[in-house]
């Protein structure tokens, strides 16, 4: 059964009873900065929580912008449910190695987001000017999605005509780990040549067992969901990748 948004309250204010026994309805509701009645029939049901009020206990609560963006989806489980949907994997096409391997480099993905940018043009010129490229590797790179049906041209542009890409997890891949590098690669000229106010690098090094290792990889995938979901709405009119490592920086005792 999913969590809806009375069982994320009745969850906070238990943790909160938990630090402090005789921490009340009243207070709890103090701290949200709304009524204790309103906040009473909310958790009993009586009262729907509306996205003002949600957006107030938010704040209250101190969550994070991710943690928002979770709370705010209980208040219509339906319409995130179909956002989730829409982003699983289970909606996507998944590439075999050897189909990924006839495209894993960087430029054929570019490309079929470019496809998504309003007036683009099927001109290999006007592509590679776009991913500052090599003419003939543009037109080797868009040739090749077009004979293998992940494209179609209408008139003077193109889009794409397969579903979402994916490729599979966890498999060791000669192909994967090629299009991991290239990702390196650009990250390291990008670094370099795009503004820091247009760009977002960042680290963080924590002490942690590889026995969380298998939820923190689903963690960040649930995370790549939600940052797709919200870049891809609206206007489009640049292209973006996005690359998160994980990865140890200690041996393991037995091996050293």
């Amino acid at each position: 059964m999913e969590m809806s948004y009375i069982d994320f309250l009745n969850s906070e204010f238990e943790k909160r009873k938990k630090k402090n026994s005789l921490f009340s309805l009243r207070a709890f509701a103090r701290n949200l900065d709304v009524s204790p009645a309103q906040l009473s029939q909310v958790l009993s049901g009586k009262r729907k929580l509306t996205q003002a009020m949600a957006s107030k206990i938010a704040d209250g609560l101190s969550l994070s912008p991710f943690e928002k963006e979770s709370f705010f989806e209980l208040l219509n489980p339906d319409s995130a449910k179909q956002k989730k949907n829409r982003l699983h994997d289970k909606n996507r096409r998944k590439l075999e190695d050897d189909e990924f391997k006839l495209i894993c480099d960087w430029e054929h993905f570019a490309i079929l987001s470019l496809s998504e940018i309003k007036n683009n043009q099927w001109d290999s010129r006007w592509i590679a000017r776009r991913l500052n490229i090599p003419i003939k590797k543009a037109a080797d790179a868009r040739d090749r999605l077009l004979r293998l049906g992940l494209v179609e041209v209408d008139g003077q542009s193109f889009r794409q005509s397969s579903a979402p890409l994916t490729t599979t997890n966890d498999i060791s891949s000669e192909s994967i780990r090629r299009s991991h590098y290239q990702s390196l690669v650009l990250a390291e000229e990008k670094l370099e040549s795009v503004n820091v106010e247009e760009r977002e690098f960042s680290t963080v090094t924590m002490a942690s067992s590889p026995k969380k290792i298998k939820k923190a990889k689903l963690l960040i995938r649930e995370f790549k969901r939600k940052l797709m979901e919200y870049m891809e709405e609206g206007e489009k009119t640049e292209v973006y990748t996005l690359a998160i490592q994980l990865f140890p920086l200690t041996q393991k005792e037995e091996e050293r």
